[in-house]
């Protein structure tokens, strides 16, 4: 929460706080594509609004640092809409892109990485048996010290990496079942926000943007879109002791 406060924070910021005269749904939420400064809103011809680089005029700090050319704004902004949408009405697709990140990320299928942390949690129970083995070894037979300290040695390192990959690949799949338990609490914190979504006036429509810290990087020919789904909002009932499980963090979507 309080990072994403920050964000908005630093995003008015960037922004002069004149009083617009025209409606800009993306005002503090669209970047140049080309210069990252903030896009703002023109009227020209008393007709058509669009947005247009702050950039692209010098100020009294700095020269001209861009040339791109004016955007529509109806175009950007009905597409923007759309793809919030598209988040808002399938919030599974969401997840379950995350999931699959999180399995990538690892090399290997939910089913595969219990595999791996059964296989793990076996080998870490060897390296105290073998250690010993080593030293019995030491004791009662006539080897060289500097080769059993060299093996301990060995044998510490390889426990101390496989330690640290079986704590990541808890970290992973706890990661994925908290994805499974957010599903529900996600799914009705989508459905709040997208009832109406077609009759949603102008100020609704800015407070989901803010909700969801969408952040439009555009140019004339593109138009990249990132958003923040905020996990922890989403509540789960589990038992009479524990009436609600809380989900932590926040997931890039």
């Amino acid at each position: 929460m309080f990072e994403r406060v920050q964000r908005i924070r630093d995003m008015d910021r960037g922004l002069h706080r004149a009083k617009a005269k025209h409606q800009y749904l993306l005002r503090g939420h669209v970047f140049c594509g080309y210069c990252g400064s903030p896009l703002v809103g023109s009227f020209l011809n008393r007709r058509f609004r669009y947005y247009h680089c702050r950039g692209t005029y010098p100020t009294a700090t700095r020269e001209k640092i861009c040339h791109a050319r004016y955007i529509r704004a109806d175009y950007l902004e009905d597409n923007v809409w759309v793809k919030v949408r598209e988040v808002l009405e399938n919030p599974a697709i969401v997840l379950a892109s995350i999931k699959e990140q999180l399995e990538i990320g690892k090399g290997c299928q939910a089913e595969s990485l219990d595999k791996e942390i059964l296989k793990l949690k076996r080998r870490m129970k060897s390296y105290d048996l073998q250690e010993k083995r080593l030293v019995q070894l030491f004791r009662y037979a006539e080897l060289d010290q500097n080769n059993v300290l060299d093996e301990i040695s060995r044998l510490k390192k390889e426990r101390e990496r496989d330690k640290e990959l079986l704590e990541d690949y808890l970290g992973t799949r706890e990661r994925i079942a908290t994805l499974k338990q957010a599903e529900i609490g996600l799914a009705a914190y989508c459905e709040q926000l997208k009832s109406n979504l077609d009759a949603a006036p102008f100020e609704d429509r800015r407070d989901i943007l803010d909700m969801l810290a969408i952040k439009v990087s555009a140019t004339p020919e593109s138009l990249e879109i990132n958003g923040v789904i905020p996990l922890e909002l989403a509540e789960i009932k589990t038992t009479d002791e524990q009436p609600y499980l809380l989900t932590t963090g926040q997931t890039s979507a």
